[in-house]
């Protein structure tokens, strides 16, 4: 006789939560006759307190409640009324309870991913205990030639070829088990390799024979310069504009290298430089 209803606090149609949930079972009686809940027992063994479990009682309702739930609150939960003199139950309800690995979705990238210009980039969303996955990029569902979706056991991966700056974004990972949704995010940020643009020489004291000489850098993120020469001090390697001084009255090379996270470029030059005169010819 269903006199008396144990609920689960999620899913109480089939008894199944998820791990790290709290869980209610609630056991009433349905009239005045009846006499009070006396028991809950689970796997047939009387339940006892502890720092999870907490007992609610008076005379017509029971209420159960575990914290955090566990793996090993799994099983048969059943609460019932005093027995007869005979050993007769009077009246009993049972709940199975299955604690679920907590469904969830999450990039492996972490909450940021770099992709190089002109380069394709493969990130992985990992999914547990959910049955439908797909990506978004910045509200819009991801599509497209150079996007790429491939499903495998354990999520998805999302390929973009031959990336763009336009392709920068928040990426959303969206993954549901039929009752809840979730969602995991990554910015991915476009990087461009470094490109030395020009390198420039400039008299800044003419009467003292001073020059400046520029590499002029484009990239994402912004490169470092250094310069490199047989007769340039390492203190002056990373300067510039570089600050050179004096005539030389010879050939002298000068090498701008350029670095970000997304490679590399270098440009050498040839100074000569005199009282009267100066000239630079790019090698």
């Amino acid at each position: 006789v269903e006199t008396y209803a144990v609920i689960a606090s999620r899913s109480p149609r089939d008894g199944k939560v998820y791990i790290d949930d709290i869980v209610i079972f609630s056991c009433r009686r349905t009239n005045e006759i009846q006499p009070a809940v006396a028991y809950w027992k689970k796997d047939g063994v009387a339940l006892s307190l502890n720092a999870r479990v907490h007992f609610y009682t008076n005379y017509s309702k029971s209420i159960v409640v575990i914290e955090a739930v566990r793996k090993d609150d799994n099983g048969l939960y059943v609460c019932g009324t005093e027995e007869s003199s005979n050993g007769t139950q009077l009246s009993s309800y049972e709940k199975r309870l299955h604690v679920k690995d907590r469904p969830f979705v999450f990039w492996q990238v972490g909450n940021v991913a770099a992709a190089i210009q002109h380069k394709n980039i493969t990130i992985r969303c990992d999914n547990v205990s959910t049955a439908t996955v797909a990506v978004f990029k910045d509200g819009f569902l991801v599509h497209g030639k150079r996007a790429r979706i491939t499903h495998n056991a354990t999520g998805l991966d999302l390929t973009i070829l031959n990336v763009r700056s336009s392709d920068a974004g928040r990426y959303t990972c969206w993954g549901s088990d039929g009752v809840e949704t979730f969602n995991s995010s990554t910015w991915l940020t476009v990087n461009r390799p470094p490109t030395i643009t020009n390198i420039t020489i400039t008299p800044t004291s003419v009467e003292n024979r001073q020059w400046a000489l520029l590499c002029e850098t484009e990239g994402k993120p912004k490169p470092t310069v250094k310069w490199k020469s047989k007769k340039l001090p390492t203190i002056l390697q990373y300067e510039n504009p570089l600050l050179l001084d004096g005539d030389h009255d010879e050939d002298i090379n000068y090498t701008c290298i350029v670095k970000n996270a997304a490679g590399r470029d270098s440009r050498t030059v040839t100074l000569f430089t005199s009282k009267t005169k100066h000239y630079m010819v790019s090698n």
